[in-house]
């Protein structure tokens, strides 16, 4: 084993032993997390790798689909996803809807109004998993997937933009990403900005944890993030996602962990400050 892997491994372990910790209010055993972004930004993708590192049986999860670069989003409903069972009874649930389209035509915004309603119906729990999403109306209350009277168990405790760090100059000018980070900061609901595929930028030879941190792209993307959103850098995640491997690596799976870490702990505060 190579001195860098003995080095990370006692913080993998110690990163395991916190997350699974973790312990939600007895009221509210569901701890809920909304990923939005940008068709292709890499949503599917981050799931796979959160379910990877928390089953840690050495094989790479392919629990959702991964869509290719010019593919239209494959996330069509409203999907839930038990990633993994934490402290007494506590479920860490991921839900994914359909990518943001980057479009500025005016069918487009038109879609993305009628998509950024759902959106804040999801977030308060009021529309249920395996809807599908329908471009020319919101969802209306008499529809056999909205929930009239949700519980704090039904709503959205953080929400994620998962931006590709490559891509990031662009994102952060997206209307309906903005749009929703803007309501989600009046409403106090935690948020998160994971940048995903750090490990396609330069970061002086991938070969140590501290490299990602150390490189001045990863950097620069962070406070692009920081700068354009309003955050603080404990907001913005970089992350690197499983794609064509078959196997673990440890520097991937402390990123994510680290990453995960961040948004339960942050979605257990909320939830006490609620409930």
């Amino acid at each position: 084993m190579a001195i860098t892997e003995r080095t990370i491994f006692p913080e993998k372990q110690g990163l395991l032993t916190r997350v699974f910790a973790v312990d939600a209010p007895q009221t509210c055993k569901n701890i809920n997390v909304l990923m939005l972004g940008i068709i292709t930004s890499g949503k599917s993708s981050l799931t796979n790798t959160f379910h990877t590192v928390l089953r840690n049986n050495g094989h790479i999860s392919n629990l959702c689909a991964v869509s290719g670069p010019h593919v239209e989003s494959t996330t069509k409903k409203l999907q839930r996803i038990t990633i993994q069972g934490l402290q007494n009874g506590t479920q860490f649930n991921i839900f994914d809807c359909r990518g943001v389209r980057a479009c500025d035509k005016a069918r487009c915004k038109e879609i993305q109004h009628v998509f950024e309603d759902d959106l804040i119906k999801v977030i308060h729990g009021h529309i249920m998993k395996d809807y599908k999403f329908d471009e020319t109306a919101t969802i209306k209350e008499d529809h056999e997937k909205y929930r009239n009277n949700p519980t704090d168990a039904d709503k959205m405790h953080c929400v994620l933009f998962v931006m590709k760090a490559e891509n990031i100059d662009r994102d952060v000018n997206d209307h309906t990403l903005r749009r929703m980070l803007e309501y989600l900061k009046a409403n106090n609901i935690p948020c998160r900005v994971i940048l995903t595929a750090v490990d396609k930028l330069d970061l002086c030879g991938y070969g140590h944890l501290n490299d990602v941190f150390k490189s001045r792209d990863v950097k620069l993307k962070v406070q692009t993030a920081k700068s354009k959103f309003d955050l603080q850098a404990n907001q913005i995640l970089p992350v690197a996602n499983y794609v064509d491997e078959t196997t673990q690596d440890i520097i991937k799976d402390v990123l994510a962990l680290q990453a995960i870490e961040n948004i339960l702990q942050e979605a257990v505060g909320y939830l006490d400050s609620v409930i």
